[in-house]
């Protein structure tokens, strides 16, 4: 087998455990504390329009989450198992990129210059992951 196919399925697979554990723990922390993370969004969004908004937009970065995490797993035990990849890895790593623009959105409407910043730091490895399995 060629090297090359290797590397890029561990870096494959690295990738989507990251963001498998990554996505994954933010979803159960929205299911978790539901109330708590509303209450510091409404907070944390209180001088723009957007706490109106706020459970909406929980819900959706809730279920792209969740889905993103779910196809991130399958594809993981695709790769591990056949020692290939397909759109599984693909549909994972859009949702990835999905769920940080959202993120994106929200800190540039909150002027979180920073945190938009740090959202970026996410966003590189996903576009690359996206790259390897397209």
């Amino acid at each position: 087998r060629c090297i090359i196919v290797l590397i890029m399925n561990y870096a494959v697979l690295l990738l989507l455990l990251f963001f498998n554990v990554t996505f994954g723990f933010s979803a159960w922390e929205k299911i978790s504390d539901w109330k708590g993370n509303k209450a510091f969004l409404k907070s944390y969004f209180k001088e723009t329009w957007v706490p109106a908004f706020i459970p909406i937009i929980m819900g959706v970065l809730l279920v792209v989450e969740l889905l993103a995490t779910v196809i991130g797993v399958l594809a993981m035990f695709e790769i591990i198992q056949d020692e290939i990849y397909s759109n599984l890895s693909l549909y994972a790593g859009l949702l990835y990129c999905l769920a940080l623009l959202i993120l994106l959105v929200g800190q540039r409407i909150a002027k979180d210059y920073d945190g938009a910043r740090n959202i970026v730091i996410y966003f590189i490895p996903a576009v690359f992951l996206v790259f390897l399995v397209q």
